[in-house]
C-alpha cells in the first residue's frame, strides 16, 4: 500500500496539462471560425456595395469603404491589420460580364493558444449589376 502513495498526484500532473491544452485548442478554433465568418461577412458587405456602384472607380472606393466599415464593427473578434483590396475584372461584352472582387488579407483571430496565429484571407466576387439610365 505504501508503494502506491502519490500515484494519483503524478497521474493528475500528467493528465491535467494535456486536457487544458485540448480545451485551449477547442477555444482557439472556435475563435478562428467566428473571426473568419466576421471577415467573410465584411467582404460580402463590401461586395454588395461594389456591385451596385455605377462606375469602376466608385465600385472600388465604395466597396473598400463598406468593407473597412464592416471590419471596424467586427473589430472585437479580430487581431492584426486587415488589408482590403477591391477590383473589377472583365467587361460587359465578355461572356461572364464584369465582376467585382473584394479581397481581405492579413486578418487574424484572437489567439488563445500562445504562438498560434492562423491568418484569415477571404476573397469574394460577384457579377456587377449594370442598371441602364432612364431617358
Amino acid at each position: 500500500q505504501h508503494r502506491d502513495r502519490g500515484a494519483s498526484t503524478v497521474e493528475v500532473v500528467l493528465v491535467v496539462p494535456v486536457l487544458m491544452f485540448m480545451v485551449m485548442l477547442i477555444l482557439q478554433f472556435m475563435m478562428y471560425f467566428n473571426s473568419a465568418k466576421a471577415v467573410r461577412s465584411a467582404a460580402e458587405i463590401g461586395l454588395e456595395a461594389a456591385r451596385t456602384a455605377q462606375t469602376n472607380g466608385a465600385r472600388q472606393s465604395e466597396g473598400a469603404a463598406a468593407t473597412t466599415e464592416a471590419l471596424s464593427r467586427f473589430r472585437s473578434n479580430l487581431d492584426g491589420s486587415p488589408v482590403v483590396t477591391v477590383g473589377v475584372e472583365g467587361d460587359a461584352t465578355s461572356v461572364g460580364g464584369t465582376r467585382a472582387i473584394v479581397q481581405v488579407t492579413g486578418a487574424k483571430s484572437i489567439s488563445v493558444v500562445p504562438g498560434l496565429n492562423i491568418p484569415i484571407n477571404v476573397t469574394v466576387s460577384g457579377p456587377v449589376e449594370d442598371v441602364p439610365e432612364l431617358q
